[in-house]
């Protein structure tokens, strides 16, 4: 039986068998995490949603009107799940009940705006409170307005996609075990962890930054209107001013070097500004990837709704989400072999399939096997082509879980996180890159990649990022990879993913907001002052949930023996956590616009700033609060948060990312890790957002110096001689 038949409509995912049929889940979620179920639900699990018989509370929650309908199709809909839970792999839910499993290999996985232990475990929350105690809302907006909420549901959102991957790591342990266990997840560690390498970045000295800093990234205004520019070689310079017509006023040849162009961008704006403005959008953006220069539309709703990039890659579709509600939305978040895994049926009504459901008692034997001390994954191999932010991390999930994450690099192509500190090794880059090795090998030269092929050959999964097509012109693409390895799961992220007809488009973070559709809505209502923040969102987040679909392909390849090669296009990510919004303005065109730090939720909503220098409190109220105003003016945040928190009000202090590395919550959850970084010197790193029962936390050792491990490979894996390997590297071919 499939949930919510869809009216005359077929999906692809009728074309391919789905990773993870045949497991069975629960999801008793009210608002936060609900779309960690959809998310299984994607990719093939039979997901039953739990509610009392009155329905959800979330089913009404503005905008989760259409919210709880978008995060809730495949599912079926029951008022009582006790004819299920005994057969049910995986039991979700939100509360703060210590949750007994009903059999011991039922994976239980609580997803709670705190987490279920530590100092804030029972606050008041929502999502735009998360994600102003997490360090990034004080960084998001202009000096001359509060801080700027972030559009959508970050906060949950987040905790799901990290709820995704510790089930899947549970139940890849429990192969092993034969043991469920119970998981433990925080949305607030999880919008740290998507931050841009914020603990990271503090704990090696940098200070706090009040927003408006420094606009590396700028928008620009065109005919019809904006684009973002993002300027980070000195190829993408050269060719931006060669475009320009080499002006006089930027022939210097200290704007090759990226800090000079932060330093001077005013120079570089007061030419660039007029040069666009004479343009549509369309034809800036295309012109300027065309040439190599990463300039992307800052698109609107409607502008996504009718993208034609997004509707041939079939990510936008008219679909049914709920009974009576048809319109076009963003229908799942990435490709398993060229087939999108998504809306396969609407949201359920409320106990839609009360009696027609069944599961058989799940009878797994535990065994006497221990947990593996190294994690979940230990034995498994991973070779990381990761640049920046994407694909590094996606390693850095696999490496933190016990994997043998593999690092190729050359010092000729270096990943440029490593450029932007000293020693080729920045807190960022050690951060994403710590506990991997490192091999050192030039893919320019046929021996170079030959040596690549056989570490692929016996490798489990490959992770890269790199401009479309890259792979493939190395002699490293699928089509060369899955004849030699037919086992092996290839993760792939592009900005706009790897086909459709701007496939070839390049951008980083900032540009993956404004073509996703972010970055218009992430904006005040007056249309003055665009966030201004320093953020790479989604980088992480995409990286994250990356691994969390490489774990379901390799569930799969159990079942099938065969890999899988899984397309994740970044800007797709972005439009898909906004899917509730762009429902919203399918249905009613030109509803869906900047609103900046007001919301429908209630009056009382956002920062508002008190005693202290730049302090603020960010309460999120469905009811007037007539005292607020008094205590701001009196009180410090944590004072008024606190007044509030007894009120049965979601409060709290918004922090700057230095205050993370002594917050007792964090401590409490053991969320921060000490590394002794070489080259660098002590740095502290978020932990994994999530705690488990028999799991270990992760042992993070530093991140590897380029091709640290190269001999050591050589040797263990490749089995070369030492003659054999001092002649690849007189020759070049080995750093």
């Amino acid at each position: 039986m499939s949930p919510g038949p869809v009216e005359g409509q077929h999906s692809q995912t009728d074309q391919r068998s789905q990773p993870l049929q045949g497991l069975r889940v629960l999801d008793r979620t009210v608002e936060v995490g609900e779309l960690c179920g959809r998310l299984l639900a994607d990719l093939g699990a039979e997901v039953v949603k739990v509610e009392p018989v009155g329905g959800s509370p979330a089913r009404s929650m503005p905008p989760r009107a259409l919210g709880w309908a978008f995060r809730n199709w495949n599912k079926f809909g029951v008022t009582d799940d006790s004819a299920l839970v005994t057969g049910a792999d995986v039991v979700l839910h939100s509360s703060l009940d210590d949750l007994e499993p009903a059999h011991p290999a039922q994976v239980v996985c609580s997803i709670t705006w705190f987490g279920r232990t530590g100092p804030y475990a029972s606050y008041q929350g929502c999502d735009d409170v998360v994600v102003g105690m997490s360090g990034w809302l004080s960084q998001a907006g202009v000096p001359e307005k509060p801080p700027l909420l972030v559009p959508g549901a970050v906060g949950s959102d987040a905790a799901s996609m990290m709820g995704l991957w510790a089930v899947l790591a549970a139940l890849w342990q429990r192969r092993l075990t034969g043991r469920g266990q119970s998981l433990d997840v925080s949305a607030l560690e999880a919008v740290i962890q998507v931050d841009t390498w914020s603990i990271a970045n503090a704990s090696a000295g940098a200070a706090r930054r009040v927003r408006g800093g420094v606009q590396m990234y700028p928008t620009m205004t065109t005919v019809d209107g904006d684009v973002k520019v993002v300027l980070m070689s000195a190829r993408q310079w050269r060719a931006l001013f060669e475009w320009m017509g080499e002006p006089a006023e930027l022939a210097d040849p200290a704007f090759d070097q990226m800090m000079t162009r932060i330093m001077r961008r005013d120079e570089i704006f007061a030419v660039l500004g007029p040069f666009l403005r004479n343009m549509t959008t369309e034809e800036a953006a295309d012109e300027a990837q065309r040439r190599g220069i990463v300039v992307t539309p800052i698109n609107t709703p409607a502008d996504i709704l009718a993208d034609d990039h997004l509707l041939q890659r079939g990510a936008l579709r008219d679909a049914q989400v709920a009974p009576g509600i048809r319109a076009r939305v963003p229908v799942g978040f990435a490709e398993f072999d060229g087939v999108r895994l998504g809306h396969r049926g609407r949201a359920p009504m409320v106990g839609e399939h009360d009696g027609q459901l069944s599961w058989e008692s799940l009878r797994m034997v535990p065994s006497s096997v221990p947990a593996p001390p190294e994690g979940p994954l230990a034995g498994m191999r991973v070779l990381d082509f990761g640049q920046g932010g994407v694909g590094v991390q996606c390693g850095r999930v696999f490496a933190d879980h016990g994997a043998d994450v593999i690092k190729i690099e050359s010092a000729r192509y270096p990943d440029f996180m490593r450029l932007m500190g000293a020693n080729l090794t920045s807190p960022a880059f050690a951060s994403s890159s710590r506990s991997k090795r490192s091999f050192g090998v030039n893919l320019k030269s046929p021996e170079g990649v030959a040596l690549v092929r056989r570490l692929a050959a016996s490798a489990d999964v490959l992770i890269e990022n790199n401009s479309t097509g890259t792979m493939a012109s190395l002699g490293l693409g699928w089509d060369d990879l899955h004849p030699i390895n037919p086992s092996l799961v290839m993760l792939s992220s592009q900005l706009l993913g790897s086909t459709g007809p701007r496939a070839k488009w390049r951008g980083y973070g900032p540009s993956v907001q404004g073509y996703g559709g972010l970055l218009h809505l992430w904006a005040f209502p007056d249309g003055e002052g665009w966030p201004g923040s320093p953020s790479n969102f989604p980088d992480l987040l995409v990286g994250e949930l990356l691994a969390a679909f490489g774990l379901a392909a390799l569930w799969e390849r159990e079942r099938t023996g065969q890999g899988t090669h899984v397309d994740l296009s970044q800007a797709e990510v972005v439009a898909n956590m906004l899917g509730d919004l762009l429902l919203a303005e399918s249905l009613t065109p030109g509803s869906v616009v900047p609103d900046g730090n007001n919301d429908e939720r209630g009056p009382v909503w956002g920062p508002f700033r008190c005693v202290g220098d730049e302090e603020w409190v960010v309460v999120c109220s469905s009811t007037e609060i007539p005292e607020l105003e008094a205590w701001c003016a009196e009180l410090t945040p944590d004072e008024v948060a606190a007044r509030c928190q007894a009120l049965g009000i979601a409060a709290a202090r918004m922090a700057y990312p230095p205050d993370l590395l002594s917050d007792p919550h964090l401590a409490s959850r053991e969320f921060l890790v000490s590394v002794d970084q070489p080259g660098i010197g002590p740095l502290r790193f978020d932990r994994q957002s999530y705690l488990a029962t028999d799991m270990p936390l992760p042992i993070s050792r530093p991140a590897p110096g380029l091709g640290e491990h190269t001999r050591e490979i050589c040797l263990d894996e490749l089995h070369l001689s030492e003659a054999e390997i001092e002649a690849l590297f007189a020759a070049g071919t080995l750093e």
